[in-house]
C-alpha cells in the first residue's frame, strides 16, 4: 500500500437515490474468490488470505443495495440468506472503505451461518485515483451523521427481513472495526441493538481522542532521538523492537488520519498536524467532540477486542479508556475487553510482519460468545484466554 493524501471533492457534490434488489446466487465471496475479483476494500480490511473464512460453496439469497431512504449520501447493502437463522447484524464500514469493506471480515462468516448482514459506507463517499483518495469535506458526511445512519440501516434491514421472511429478526447485533467499532459502541449505548462485538474501536470524547494523541505521537516519533517516554505517555508502543511497525503507521496513517478528522471536527485549522493543540482551539471543536462522544452507558452486552501493538487506535487511549468509562458508569457487567498480544490495528500487517496475529478470527469467536450471552444467558468470560482456548479447539 502507498501513502495517500486526502482532499475534499468539489463543492455542491450531489448523489441520486438508488435501490437495487435481486435474487443472488451467492451472497458470500466464494464466487469472487474463484474469479479473483474480491472487492479491493474487503481485501484491504481483511487479514491475509490464509485467514479468510472457509467457504464450501456459494450462499444464495436476496441482495438489496443502494442509498438509505431519504439520505442519498449514505450507501448500504443488505444480504438476506435463503437459509436464514432469524438474526440480523448491522455495521458501518471502517476507515474510508465503502459498503463492501466488511465482505471478508464479517459478512462471509455471518451469511454462511444464516445471519442477515447489512453494512453502510457511513456516507464517506471516498473516491480513489491512483495514490490519492478524494474525500468530501461536507456536513453530509460528518462523523456526527454516522450513528444515525447505522440506526436507519437497522430499521431498514428489519423491515426488509419482515418483507422477505415474513417476520422481523429475533435479535439484531452490531459489529464493527475501527470507527465502525465506535459506531457499534454507540448503538449499544443507545440500545437499538441487542448486543455487539467491536474491534479496535476509536474512543471519542473531548479529553481522550485522536486529535490529542496523534500530534503527540508525531512529535515524539520525529524527535532526534525518538522520544520513547513521550510515545509511551501518549499510549503508543515505544519499545525499540516495535520501531518498524510504528514507523509504518507514522508514515501511512498518522497525518492522513489526523487531517481527515480535522477536516470534519476543526476545519478552520491550517497549521502542521504535529503542532495541533486541541485546547488552544475554539470551544466549538470540543462541542463537536462532545456530540460524538462515547458515554460508556451500555444498555446491552458488548465484547471488545484490541491489539496491544495497535499504533493508531492504541490499547491504552481507546480500548482501556472505554473500559474505564464503562466501569465509571456502573455497566461493567455488560462489557468484556480482550486485548490480543501480537495484534495491530490492520490485520493485513501480518503480511509484512509475520510474527503478528490478525484480530479477525478472534472477533468471530467473540461473536459466538456474544450469542451464548444474549440468547443463552451464559455471560462471556472475563479473560482473553477463554477465546484463545476456543480458537485452539476450533483448529483441531
Amino acid at each position: 500500500m502507498k501513502p495517500f493524501r486526502a482532499f475534499g471533492l468539489r463543492a455542491g457534490e450531489q448523489f441520486s437515490s438508488e435501490r437495487i434488489e435481486r435474487e443472488a446466487s451467492d451472497l458470500s465471496t466464494f464466487t469472487e474468490r474463484l474469479l479473483m475479483k474480491v472487492h479491493s476494500d474487503a481485501v484491504m480490511v481483511a487479514p491475509p488470505q490464509a485467514h479468510w473464512t472457509p467457504l464450501a460453496g456459494p450462499v444464495p439469497g436476496r441482495l438489496v443495495q443502494g442509498t438509505l431512504p431519504g439520505d442519498n449520501w449514505a450507501r448500504f447493502l443488505l444480504r438476506l440468506p435463503k437459509a436464514w437463522n432469524g438474526r440480523l447484524a448491522v455495521a458501518g464500514s471502517p476507515g474510508l472503505t465503502g459498503e463492501r469493506g466488511l465482505d471478508l471480515y464479517w459478512s462471509d462468516t455471518l451469511v454462511k451461518n444464516g445471519c442477515a448482514f447489512a453494512c453502510t459506507d457511513k456516507g464517506v463517499r471516498a473516491a480513489v485515483d491512483g495514490d490519492f483518495v478524494f474525500v468530501p469535506q461536507a456536513p453530509e458526511n460528518s462523523i456526527s451523521r454516522w450513528v444515525p445512519r447505522l440506526k436507519a440501516l437497522a430499521e431498514l434491514a428489519r423491515e426488509e427481513c419482515r418483507r422477505c421472511y415474513g417476520r422481523e429478526p429475533s435479535k439484531t447485533y452490531a459489529v464493527g472495526v475501527s470507527n465502525g467499532g465506535w459506531m457499534a459502541r454507540r448503538a449499544l449505548e443507545e440500545g437499538f441493538v441487542d448486543g455487539g462485538v467491536e474491534v479496535s474501536g476509536v474512543y471519542w470524547t473531548p479529553h481522550s481522542n485522536l486529535l490529542r494523541q496523534l500530534p503527540a505521537a508525531l512529535k515524539a516519533a520525529d524527535a532526534q532521538p525518538t522520544d520513547r517516554d513521550a510515545l509511551k505517555a501518549a499510549g503508543f508502543p515505544s519499545a525499540p523492537e516495535q520501531d518498524a511497525i510504528r514507523s509504518l503507521y507514522r508514515f501511512m496513517y498518522w497525518e492522513a488520519t489526523l487531517a481527515l478528522c480535522l477536516g470534519d471536527l476543526d476545519p478552520a485549522y491550517s497549521g502542521a498536524c504535529a503542532d495541533y493543540d486541541l485546547f488552544q482551539r475554539p470551544k466549538d471543536v470540543v462541542e463537536r467532540l462532545q456530540a460524538i462522544a462515547n458515554t460508556g452507558e451500555l444498555k446491552k452486552p458488548l465484547l471488545s477486542l484490541a491489539g496491544k501493538l495497535d499504533c493508531l487506535v492504541t490499547l491504552k487511549g481507546h480500548a482501556e479508556a472505554y473500559r474505564d468509562a464503562v466501569k465509571a458508569r456502573g455497566a461493567s457487567e455488560l462489557h468484556r475487553l480482550y486485548p490480543i498480544d501480537k495484534a495491530t490495528h490492520v490485520d493485513k500487517d501480518s503480511e509484512l510482519f509475520p510474527g503478528l496475529e490478525p484480530l479477525m478470527p478472534h472477533a468471530h469467536n467473540a461473536f459466538e460468545l456474544l450469542l451464548r450471552w444474549v440468547e443463552g444467558g451464559h455471560a462471556a468470560p472475563d479473560q482473553y484466554d477463554a477465546i484463545q482456548r476456543a480458537l485452539a479447539q476450533k483448529s483441531k
